[in-house]
Parts: structure tokens; C-alpha cells; sequence
């Protein structure tokens, strides 16, 4: 990679004199002394700090170097709510003072401005306001010292916080949805040939929306769509992805073994992703298969998904189990070898040999050669 060169890095003072307001300011405007630094511009802090100096009453307060320090402390509050500097220059000054006077924030200032946010009514815009200003409140409570119980406030903000931030979640999925559904139904009464797109991690997406997921033949929406929105998402999709299907299954029919596998849980996969579960049958060495797979996959391509995964697990079953299936297919065993090879192949080759050492003992010549 090349980068172009950075001649010019933005500093700001961390020497900060808090003998007066006068020293305080004049320290955050010296200069850099290394050449390639420049002042950095003013930043909310340093904006609230000129305002706050024009106010008589926060001249008269900070006139010792304690103060002045108490009074740059609370110039640090962020101003998530985006208001005019003055405005966040008064609330500043409100807790300066009481920090200076009552040595923490009133609480019952703190409470009536965190109960102003405890609401998740409205849309938008105004949870998004709410979650700016009771950020405000986690912010002050976790500033040491200044509040007599921080633990209760902090707690009680996170709360606030989380349930806001849920409801803004769920207004904004409601928003994404009706959008969406209002693109996808238009084109659906337009009769129109839906454009789908596929990643490769199976996402789905119609006409730019992701709609859901698709694992193997089978369609999972995507979450949180219910009603009249959930009929038009699965209808969009499942009219785009009927190509989809007819491709997917000629792809698997045409397949080779090593592109299919077997779990220990019985589920059959085709690169990866699950078409097909494994289910006990009267016969342990011919199982039953479920096709997974949704209504949309029909026909002839069902029949050729059915007929590929049941040639691949019947050449599976005679090539890794080969022995037993050897066993179950025999037709000259008979009477104790026809019973020793029954356990055997109901219990897959594994059997405890003190369960059978006698019946093996018993089997003569011929019936040994039959079973190897």
C-alpha cells in the first residue's frame, strides 16, 4: 500500500494551568514548540469553557485553583445531545455549582432529568433525542464523585438506556420492513420477474432487500417480518428463487460422492449445507431418508434430489460399512452364524466379545469361512 505522507498532526496541551479562568484559557492556546504540530481547533470543551467565563456568577465561583480545575472537569461533558454550545454551556454551569456548593450533583435534579427520558413512546427522531440525553445522565454518574449514590444512577441509567435503545431498534426494523414490503409488493402486482441474488454464505436478496436465507432447498425469512409484510417477502422470494431451486437440484443430481457427506447425527450434506436427515427403517442397513427440502422444490427435480442423495448414501453404506453390509446381504448363513451375523449387523460391528464368546466357540469351519 502507499499512503500519501502526514506533514501536519493536530495537538492540543495537555499542561494545563489552573491557577485562574485567565491562566486556565491562555494555557490552551499555546502554541506547539515541535515543528509539524498545529493547534487543534476548538473543541466542546474549550467552546463551553468560553462561554461559561462571560457568565458573572461562574467568575465569582471559580476563583480558586481547585474550582477552576472542578470547572474544566465539568467543561468535559460530551455533548451527545447536539444542542447550541449556550444551551450546553447552562447545563454545565448547573452542575458546576452544585458540585461546588453541595460537593455532588442535586439528585433531584438528576431524577427529574432522567425521568424526562424514561419513554419509549414516539418515533425516531425522538428516541433518538431520548437515548442522547439519558447518556447525558450515564455519564454524570460515572464520574467520580460526583454523585452521594453513583452505583443506584448508573444502574438506573443503563436500563433506561437499553429499553430505548430496543424501542429505537424495533421502530427502525418497522421502518427498513415497510419500506421493503412496499418496493416487493409493487413489483409483485407489476407481475413482474423478480431479480435474486445469492451470496455465498446463502443470503438472500430480492431486488436489492435481503430477504432471508438459503441453506441447501430449503428458505428461512428473515426474522421479525409478520402479517400482510411476512406474505409478501416469502412470495417475492420464493417466485425469484424458483430458478434457483431447478439449477441447485440439477447441480446436486449431477454431482459427484465427494461433494456429498454423512454426519454422526444422520444428516446428509451437500457442500456443506444440510438436504437430507437419515430415519430408522425395519431394516438398520437400508434407512429411511427424509428429504429436507421446501414445498417450492417439485417434480422432476424433487425425484432427481430424492434418487442422487439415495445412490450416494446406498454407496456410502457399501463401501464404509461394506463388511456388515456384506453380512446383511448374505443368503448362505445358517442357523448360529445366521444369528451372530443378525447382532452384528443390528448393533454395526460393535459388540462386547464376552456377550458372544461362546456362540463363536461353537461355530465350526464352514460357518467361520461363510461369516469372513
Amino acid at each position: 500500500h502507499h499512503f500519501e505522507p502526514v506533514k501536519v498532526l493536530q495537538w492540543r496541551t495537555k499542561s494545563v494551568d489552573y491557577s485562574s479562568l485567565a491562566a486556565l484559557r491562555a494555557s490552551l492556546d499555546r502554541p506547539p514548540t515541535v515543528a509539524g504540530l498545529a493547534r487543534a481547533l476548538p473543541a466542546i470543551d474549550i467552546q463551553a469553557l468560553d462561554y461559561l467565563s462571560r457568565y458573572a456568577e461562574i467568575r465569582d465561583t471559580a476563583t480558586t485553583p481547585e474550582r477552576v480545575e472542578k470547572l474544566w472537569e465539568a467543561c468535559a461533558l460530551p455533548d451527545y445531545r447536539r444542542i447550541a454550545p449556550a444551551q450546553h454551556a447552562d447545563l454545565i454551569s448547573t452542575l458546576f455549582s452544585d458540585l461546588v456548593r453541595f460537593g455532588t450533583v442535586n439528585e433531584q435534579f438528576m431524577a427529574e432529568q432522567v425521568r424526562r427520558a424514561d419513554r419509549t413512546d414516539g418515533e425516531i427522531d425522538t428516541l433518538s433525542a431520548r437515548i442522547a440525553q439519558i447518556r447525558t445522565w450515564t455519564y454524570v454518574s460515572n464520574r467520580p464523585g460526583w454523585l452521594a449514590d453513583p452505583t443506584h444512577w448508573q444502574e438506573k441509567t443503563r436500563e433506561i438506556e437499553d429499553r430505548l435503545s430496543d424501542a429505537l431498534h424495533e421502530r427502525l426494523t418497522k421502518r427498513f420492513v415497510d419500506r421493503r414490503t412496499s418496493v416487493l409488493m409493487k413489483r409483485l402486482r407489476e407481475n413482474a420477474m423478480l431479480e435474486a441474488e445469492i451470496s455465498v454464505n446463502g443470503d438472500v436478496f430480492v431486488e436489492g432487500h435481503h430477504v432471508g436465507q438459503l441453506a441447501g432447498f430449503r428458505f428461512t425469512p428473515i426474522a421479525g417480518t409478520e402479517g400482510p409484510d411476512a406474505k409478501a417477502v416469502q412470495g417475492a422470494a420464493q417466485k425469484a428463487l424458483a430458478l434457483e431451486f431447478e439449477a441447485r437440484a440439477a447441480r446436486l443430481y449431477a454431482s459427484g460422492n465427494n461433494d456429498l457427506a454423512v454426519g454422526s447425527d444422520g444428516s446428509v450434506r451437500w457442500l456443506g449445507e444440510p438436504v437430507g436427515r437419515l430415519a430408522s427403517s425395519d431394516h438398520i442397513m437400508r434407512p429411511r431418508l427424509i428429504l429436507l427440502a421446501d414445498e417450492q422444490l417439485t417434480g422432476n427435480a424433487r425425484e432427481h434430489v430424492v434418487a442422487r442423495i439415495e445412490r450416494f448414501v446406498n454407496h456410502h453404506i457399501a463401501t464404509v460399512l461394506k463388511p456388515l453390509d456384506d453380512l446383511s446381504r448374505a443368503e448362505d448363513l445358517q442357523g448360529l452364524a445366521k444369528g451372530l451375523a443378525f447382532q452384528l449387523v443390528e448393533n454395526l460391528g460393535v459388540m462386547f466379545r464376552r456377550d458372544v464368546a461362546e456362540d463363536v466357540k461353537t461355530l465350526d469351519q464352514d460357518a467361520r469361512a461363510s461369516m469372513r
